[in-house]
């Protein structure tokens, strides 16, 4: 008898759904802004850039993250010491394959998700690697 694959929860399915919509409204912003985006979903070791762009004559490490509301508090308010590390790792990684010359720098997207639209923050510069 082959096993069944359990479903998913319902939960982890919406907030992936609501991660992916909030990643795409903030290409789309970041895009209008000036970014020039390099690459999505970029992978190094343990940790995942959201988005690498460049802007400014920096190359830039862009988390997103993205809120349906704010019972709990405002999504830039929810990346940890832990994932500021990871990131820190990728970036250096990124710096160091490119072999990139200018500055470089994390800057934030924060999204919450409206009935018709979203509010949406970009913070440049959130922390030091």
């Amino acid at each position: 008898m082959t096993p069944t694959p359990e479903p998913a929860k319902a939960d982890s399915t919406i907030a992936a759904q609501h991660g992916k919509q909030g990643e795409d409204m903030a290409c789309r912003l970041l895009t209008a802004l000036g970014y020039k985006l390099l690459a999505r979903n970029v992978r190094h070791g343990r940790a995942e850039m959201d988005v690498l762009a460049t802007e400014g004559g920096a190359l830039v490490c862009i988390e997103i993250k993205t809120r349906t509301n704010t019972a709990f508090g405002r999504p830039e308010e929810f990346i940890t010491k832990r994932k500021q590390v990871l990131l820190n790792q990728a970036l250096q990684a990124e710096v160091e394959a490119r072999q990139w010359q200018g500055p470089a720098r994390f800057d934030e997207v924060a999204l919450v998700l409206l009935p018709d639209g979203y509010q949406a923050q970009v913070f440049r510069d959130v922390w030091y690697g």
